[in-house]
């Protein structure tokens, strides 16, 4: 793959919200890119910041709550300074979000073609009617519905939950997007139909070249899916690489704990997991050190008064951690 386009760059990204009377610091000084074409995984537990990131990536965070500072640039235009009104410009027809709940997204009270007609007339409302409703139609083949043009006349309700998935990636993908971000995209569906998904996400991918950002705190969806990953924890990046270095070589002790986690095909049945002792830090209250530090067993004494920067350990590869300072011995 030629990553020569960056599509997308996001740079010193900070979320903040209230929250239950706290003020939530969700994100806090990530930076990353991704280029034309790639799958990039944002992976971690839940309430480590990374739906929080996709949200305001689109600026779907209610701004009366949340304060986003930093910038996100699609395309060399920095989406942190549009309003809501441009924001519309770009939500749907130049970034795609698939939710984890269908639901969310589809009308429950309108039939299924009908949503997807209005959605590319939305964006494309120089075609007619007869042009939508094939392309609509063409969306719902591509993502393997079964009878489509009898689905085009029903609800969304009348499907199974797989199914409504298959419909909303079909409307996301209707628009045509350069980008499309899905947030926890199958977590709701059983294992067998969940990886369905993802290889018929896999394939359109190939096909339309679209670019995708994948949000999960499952890392074999990772394996089976990504070119590159990036690892947040309590609101930062702890270490990015290809999937290939990561899985072959994790860095960062919070990634080796989570990978230790899962149970691995290449081990005997019944082997133990290795859940991670504790749980991660309040959000609400300044970290002065590194977040991990209070559940690692490597931490030193700078672990808990300074926050490591992401060493380079090789092109492509990053973890913050102070075990990879020249100067820390181990």
């Amino acid at each position: 793959m030629s990553h020569h386009h960056k599509l997308l760059d996001v740079e010193n990204l900070n979320v903040s919200f209230q929250a239950q009377g706290q003020r939530l610091h969700a994100v806090r000084g990530i930076d990353f890119s991704l280029y034309e074409g790639e799958t990039l995984g944002i992976v971690g537990e839940s309430g480590c910041g990374k739906s929080a990131t996709a949200k305001a990536l689109l600026k779907l965070i209610p701004p009366h709550t949340a304060s986003i500072t930093g910038q996100v640039l699609y395309e060399g235009k920095n989406l942190a300074a549009y309003s809501e009104k441009q924001m519309r410009t770009i939500r749907g027809k130049e970034i795609g979000m698939i939710f984890q709940d269908p639901m969310t997204s589809l009308n429950p009270t309108t039939k299924i073609g009908k949503q997807i007609v209005e959605g590319y007339l939305r964006h494309f409302p120089h075609v007619s009617f007869k042009k939508a409703w094939e392309e609509a139609l063409e969306m719902l083949r591509l993502v393997g519905i079964p009878d489509p043009e009898e689905r085009m006349h029903t609800y969304p309700h009348t499907l199974s939950g797989g199914m409504r998935q298959r419909v909303m990636i079909a409307l996301a993908l209707s628009c045509k997007p350069k980008l499309l971000l899905a947030d926890e995209p199958t977590t709701a569906l059983d294992v067998t139909i969940q990886a369905q998904i993802l290889d018929l996400m896999k394939e359109i991918q190939k096909k339309t070249q679209t670019s995708l950002i994948l949000i999960t705190h499952d890392l074999s969806v990772v394996a089976h899916f990504c070119d590159r990953v990036i690892v947040m924890y309590a609101g930062k990046i702890v270490e990015s690489a290809t999937v290939d270095q990561l899985f072959s070589h994790p860095r960062h002790p919070y990634t080796q704990r989570l990978l230790a986690a899962i149970p691995r095909l290449d081990q005997p049945k019944g082997s133990p997991l290795h859940p991670i002792e504790g749980s991660p830090p309040n959000l609400s209250l300044p970290l002065p050190g590194c977040s991990f530090c209070a559940r690692c067993p490597y931490a030193m004494n700078i672990c808990t008064a300074e926050c490591p920067s992401l060493y380079a350990i090789e092109p492509g590869h990053a973890s913050a951690c102070f075990t990879h300072d020249p100067r820390a011995c181990r």
